[in-house]
């Protein structure tokens, strides 16, 4: 994953003589904005565990930034003040930075640079926005050879549609639930294929003290999973999935 002091940099780059006294509003304005866009993008709770639970989590600062874009949201062009969308997205992974997820940075950072170039920048809304919440078939997962706590997390967000590890983190805790008790998985269709998919791998998660994680592989002693080892999973894991579908930059 790249270094949150590189991405900083990036961003503090993109942003270039904005005043400071400005970033700070301009930059709250936008976290408040992408946060309350959540609740009218998700659309009604459903119906399945899995879904339910990631459903409460909201994705990354760039998503909803990128969803309002894709929609002219008049609410997002008010807050920007004229400012580009690329000293938008660069104020967003600032702000991803101080919230503690550096996959969210990471990701906004990402969108940032692509924004630079419209074509390039319609690609890219383009990809992340159909993929968010759909499964997606893992033909090439299938044939990794990453370790089975890679290929585990890579599973559920492939599954999920959802490549924002607080949301996967969400999720593992479903699973963790679902392999403690016979029938876990229920009318679940979802959590039934990561549950097989978990077997396969010989994979086992397990909720510990306030709501930290553990796995094991092949009933070896279990380990801590972090937030941020999470992050870096997904991180590779999305550069391997968009290498099987090619470059978002055009020719």
């Amino acid at each position: 994953m790249t270094p949150l002091s590189m991405i900083a940099d990036a961003a503090r780059r993109t942003l270039g003589h904005l005043p400071q006294a400005r970033q700070e509003p301009l930059k709250a304005a936008l976290v408040e904005s992408c946060l309350a866009h959540w609740p009218a993008m998700r659309g009604a709770m459903p119906g399945h565990p899995l879904a339910r639970a990631l459903w409460e989590v909201s994705p990354h600062l760039c998503l909803l930034f990128m969803h309002q874009w894709d929609q002219s949201d008049p609410s997002l062009l008010e807050r920007l003040e004229h400012l580009s969308p690329e000293r938008a997205l660069a104020l967003l992974a600032l702000a991803e930075i101080e919230r503690g997820d550096p996959d969210g940075a990471a990701s906004a950072c990402e969108a940032m640079r692509l924004f630079g170039s419209p074509a390039a920048r319609e690609l890219h809304v383009r990809a992340v926005l159909d993929a968010f919440g759909r499964p997606e078939a893992d033909d090439w997962l299938r044939h990794s050879h990453h370790p089975p706590l890679w290929r585990g997390v890579a599973e559920l967000a492939l599954r999920s549609g959802r490549w924002d590890g607080r949301a996967v983190m969400e999720g593992l805790r479903q699973v963790a639930q679902a392999q403690s008790s016979p029938g876990g998985a229920s009318d679940d269709p979802d959590m039934a294929h990561v549950l097989e998919r978990l077997a396969r791998f010989g994979l086992r998660f397990q909720v510990l003290e306030d709501k930290a994680l553990a796995w094991s592989a092949h009933g070896k002693e279990p380990q801590p999973l972090s937030f941020r080892q999470v992050c870096e999973i997904l991180a590779e894991a999305r550069q391997q999935r968009q290498r099987m579908a090619g470059p978002l930059n055009p020719a």
